[in-house]
């Protein structure tokens, strides 16, 4: 569920410019990009000189030596170990031990792009929109996490695939995939379909359609499967993480919406490991 940010823009979404102007930046790209192709005036020398092959062999035995000596120095030096913070843990009803993630909203998010389509504001405004056609539907954001003593314990993405039926009026399922890493501990894959449920229907909707602002206090669990209690489920990942399964639910708890996009609460990732 990303937010943050200004209101996106409305429409289909417009190619990117990959050399945007008068950005210094871009302009260096374009000479570089000339100088590559041999259009520039700065390649004209190099494209005319007599010994063309001796140059291009100087210059890939140059990066193969460069590369070679960074991996060697890299081999030398002493691989630093990440402290780990406690995690932790709640008994579970159900057996075993459960931990919860959060993400509070909208000050843990880092980043946040989508097509444009996508009624949810965009972080940092200027971010590059996901403007390819393959890519209609998608969502992808980046957020700090913390645990449940307010602990910053690591970062999460997450990316989703969302279809083109009304998600503010129906009550479409759609495929999220999250991609947890908790330094010191390792990383977690995790994949869950979810539905908007109440929270598009009487939260969102009618605050983009009134332009007023809503507050209030509402709980959803936004996980609906894939596994048949409902439930998101654990692939596995690395380090303390390596032979994980288990299951997971995500629950947004909604304490206000801007007609601008911007959704005011906590996600929380509630993890139930089985081994």
């Amino acid at each position: 569920m990303p937010i943050s940010g200004s209101a996106p823009r409305s429409g289909t979404c417009s190619p990117i410019n990959p050399f945007p102007e008068p950005d210094g930046n871009g302009a260096v790209a374009r000479l570089l990009f000339e100088a590559v192709d041999g259009r520039s005036p700065f390649a004209k020398e190099k494209t005319e000189m007599p010994r063309k092959g001796a140059s291009v062999f100087t210059v890939l035995f140059g990066l193969v030596s460069g590369m070679a000596g960074t991996l060697a120095v890299l081999a030398w030096l002493p691989h630093v170990e990440l402290p780990a913070i406690e995690p932790v843990f709640q008994e579970s009803s159900e057996g075993g031990s459960v931990e919860s993630l959060f993400i509070d909203l909208p000050g843990q998010r880092v980043a946040v792009t989508h097509c444009g389509t996508v009624p949810l504001a965009l972080l940092p405004p200027e971010i590059p929109r996901l403007s390819e056609p393959g890519l209609s539907g998608s969502v992808a954001t980046l957020a700090s996490v913390r645990n449940g003593r307010g602990e910053v314990v690591g970062f999460a993405a997450e990316l989703e695939i969302r279809p083109k039926e009304d998600l503010l009026g129906g009550d479409p399922e759609w495929d999220t995939d999250w991609v947890v890493v908790l330094p010191g501990r390792g990383t977690l894959y995790l994949h869950q379909t979810e539905r908007s449920r109440e929270l598009g229907r009487e939260i969102m909707a009618p605050t983009l359609a009134s332009g007023l602002p809503w507050q209030g206090d509402r709980s959803v669990q936004m996980t609906s499967g894939p596994l048949a209690n409902g439930r998101g489920a654990i692939l596995g990942g690395t380090g303390d993480f390596e032979t994980a399964t288990g299951s997971f639910v995500e629950i947004d708890r909604v304490t206000g919406f801007l007609p601008q996009g911007v959704l005011v609460g906590t996600v929380e990732l509630r993890i139930q490991r089985e081994s």
